[in-house]
C-alpha cells in the first residue's frame, strides 16, 4: 500500500477501528491484536480501544507467525479449555458487519463444529471461529503453508454459514482495493 493501511480512513475512523467496532459490538469477550514492535502509530491507536495488543519481540514474518504469537499469548494469559472458541480475522477487513459476527457466535453456541466459516455467494470469508483445541494445529502448519492448511484438514467438523455480508470476502490489500470499496456516503 505504501502507507500503514490499517490506519487509513474508513467511515470516519480507521480500517482497523471499523473491524474492531464490529467485534466489540458483537460481544467478543477479548480481542487480541498482534502488532509489530516498531509500529508505534498502530500501537497508539490500539491503546485507546478495548483490545489487548500482543507485541512480539521479533516481527512476525507472516500471518501464520502473527497468529501463533497471538495464540501463545491467549494460552498463557487466559488458559482456555479445549472447547472454548477463538475467532480469527485479518485486520484489513473493515466491512465485516456486527450482524455477521453475532450470527457466527450464535451458531457456535448451538453447534458441535470444530470450525465455523462464514460464506458469501459460496466463497469462504472471515472471521473464522475455531475450537481452542485446534490452536495447536496452527503450530503444526508446514513451513510452506498458511492458516488455510488447518481448515483443509478433513478430520475437522466444519460448518459453513451463509451470510448476506460481502464484507467477509473484501479485504484491503492494494490502493485499488481501497478506492474500489469506498462508496459515496460512507464518510471515508
Amino acid at each position: 500500500m505504501g502507507v500503514p493501511k490499517l490506519l487509513l480512513a474508513w467511515n470516519g475512523k480507521t480500517i482497523i477501528e471499523n473491524l474492531l467496532d464490529s467485534l466489540n459490538q458483537a460481544g467478543i469477550s477479548e480481542i487480541i491484536v498482534t502488532v509489530r514492535l516498531d509500529d508505534h502509530k498502530l500501537q497508539k491507536v490500539l491503546d485507546s480501544l478495548s483490545v489487548v495488543p500482543v507485541i512480539p519481540e521479533h516481527p512476525p514474518e507472516d500471518m501464520k507467525a502473527s497468529v501463533q504469537n497471538g495464540l501463545e499469548f491467549i494460552q498463557n494469559q487466559f488458559h482456555p479449555t479445549e472447547d472454548d472458541g477463538w475467532l480469527l480475522t485479518p485486520a484489513d477487513f473493515p466491512m465485516i458487519s456486527t450482524e455477521t459476527v453475532s450470527k457466527l457466535v450464535s451458531n457456535w453456541n448451538q453447534s458441535d463444529a470444530d470450525i465455523i466459516i462464514p460464506t458469501y455467494q459460496n466463497r469462504n470469508g472471515h472471521p473464522v471461529l475455531f475450537k481452542w483445541g485446534l490452536a495447536k494445529s496452527v503450530f503444526e502448519i508446514p513451513e510452506n503453508k498458511g492458516i488455510n492448511w488447518v481448515i483443509g484438514n478433513p478430520e475437522w467438523n466444519i460448518d459453513k454459514i451463509p451470510v448476506d455480508d460481502p464484507g467477509i470476502v473484501q479485504d484491503i490489500d492494494t490502493p485499488e482495493d481501497y478506492k474500489k470499496f469506498q462508496s459515496p456516503g460512507t464518510g471515508v
